[in-house]
């Protein structure tokens, strides 16, 4: 059984006072709304190794199975949250949680979107905790002073960022701004390194040729070079498709031919009522039903 869930380097005096005033600031945080104070609990974490034992961390809260800790005194990923995990199963060894209030045996394991790793996992743990050492075997983490930013982005997914609160720095799953955005902006700058620079300087002789004929399509400026009905000109085919892909369409030839085109009328075909139907039905019911039919074709080979 595995019974070790972080370690703690400070003393025991320093680790006496940090425990004192999380402590104090969750509680705080408690009394300021009674129906979270009466439901909640401490939970003093303890390390145990060899027999001996220190406390990890002191918390009191209810709602933080929407927060996942970043939690740098961790060497073991917890969840709690179903909706934050995947493939719950059964792990192939037993993780013992001790705290004040006993031990929480946790012998489930699952997978987190995004990570290699399998976390353990207890809907009776009281919080989603990251251990910063695995998260880094992974990702690479950055602090800009004030949050804690996983970067994924490179890897397909999100990046991650821990914003402090009550001391800790924690990812709230319904804050948007906790996963930050990305966009992949194409530069002209990095489209010119496609290429030498005797395809740029040729690149930049079609754009200037195109300016000199009123900005024709790119479609027909490569027809004109492939017919050669410009005698002595040094732009070619090519050089048209090199200005295309490092520039794009040209801006000036879509502002002068993209116009507005005019709808098409519509039309209004109303039938009067002749008078007679009118007089004898002065009170009509209208009753519309609409119904779905869904055919299905086999083929037979």
């Amino acid at each position: 059984m595995v019974k070790a869930v972080g370690f703690i380097k400070d003393a025991t005096k320093q680790l006496g006072k940090a425990m004192t005033q999380v402590t104090e600031t969750f509680e705080k945080y408690s009394d300021d709304n009674d129906s979270i104070a009466g439901q909640s609990h401490a939970q003093l974490g303890r390390i145990v190794s060899g027999g001996s034992g220190v406390y990890a961390f002191a918390s009191r809260a209810t709602s933080l199975k929407d927060y996942v800790l970043l939690d740098n005194q961790s060497t073991d990923n917890v969840f709690c949250n179903p909706r934050l995990v995947s493939n719950i199963r059964r792990g192939d060894r037993q993780l013992d949680l001790e705290s004040n209030g006993g031990i929480l045996p946790i012998s489930q394991v699952a997978d987190v979107k995004g990570f290699k790793q399998s976390v353990w996992f207890s809907k009776k743990a009281i919080t989603n905790i990251l251990s910063l050492l695995l998260v880094k075997e992974e990702y690479p983490v950055s602090y800009d002073g004030d949050d804690f930013i996983v970067h994924r982005a490179s890897h397909g997914y999100p990046d991650m960022v821990f914003k402090p609160l009550h001391g800790l720095h924690v990812l709230d799953i319904n804050d948007p701004r906790s996963h930050a955005s990305y966009a992949f902006v194409e530069t002209v700058a990095d489209n010119m390194q496609l290429f030498t620079k005797r395809q740029i300087a040729g690149g930049n002789l079609a754009r200037d040729l195109q300016a000199g004929l009123a900005y024709p399509s790119d479609g027909d400026l490569k027809w004109i070079t492939q017919a050669n009905l410009l005698k002595d000109s040094p732009v070619g085919p090519q050089d048209v498709d090199v200005a295309l892909k490092i520039y794009g369409p040209s801006v000036a030839s879509l502002k002068g031919k993209t116009v507005r085109k005019t709808p098409d009328v519509v039309r209004q075909d109303i039938v009067e009522v002749p008078k007679e139907i009118r007089q004898l039905h002065k009170r009509v019911t209208l009753s519309i039903d609409i119904f779905l039919s869904m055919v299905s074709h086999s083929s037979q080979r």
